[in-house]
């Protein structure tokens, strides 16, 4: 029953009403009726009926972010996004996750060995062809040194390279 303070919910909004609503002045409700995609008005009336008002306002914003929004779908994202932070927690307590900072110390003493090895290549190569004669002498000895290189580069830390093996 409704108190005599309580006011019953307008049939229409006025244009203060409604743009107290979306946030605008009436004065800019009053311009967008101008534009390509009025808010609905009643003609008789000139004043905004609320479900027209939100019908059009779900329109506009499924407009600006490119799709409807879509109550079940938002819970099923919800819902994926949820099972994948209990997967990542479950993986993390069985020590099946790498720290990132791990990662990213491993991949920088990789690059900085890799960087050593190509900087080291040109020093090594200026003596092992020094008094070569045919460019397929000097050829040979270079790709040597690089497939050396490569297999210095292939081998864990713990097992050095064997002379001599192709790995």
């Amino acid at each position: 029953m409704l108190q005599p303070q309580d006011d019953p919910p307008p049939e229409h909004l006025t244009a203060a009403e409604l743009g107290a609503i979306i946030g605008v002045s009436a004065r800019r409700v009053r311009q967008m009726l101008h534009e390509d995609d009025p808010p609905p008005q009643d003609p008789v009336t000139r004043k905004f009926p609320p479900g027209a008002v939100g019908e059009w306002l779900r329109a506009r914003i499924a407009a600006e972010y490119g799709r409807e929004h879509n109550l079940e779908h938002e819970r099923a994202r919800l819902a994926h996004h949820q099972a994948n932070i209990a997967a990542m927690a479950e993986a993390d307590k069985r020590q099946n996750l790498i720290p990132a900072d791990v990662v990213t110390a491993e991949w920088c003493n990789q690059a900085a060995n890799i960087r050593a090895k190509l900087l080291n290549l040109p020093g090594r190569g200026a003596v092992a062809v020094a008094g070569m004669d045919t460019v397929q002498e000097i050829e040979r000895e270079l790709r040597k040194l690089v497939y050396e290189c490569l297999r210095e580069l292939s081998q864990p830390d713990d097992e050095p390279a064997k002379p001599g093996s192709n790995a």
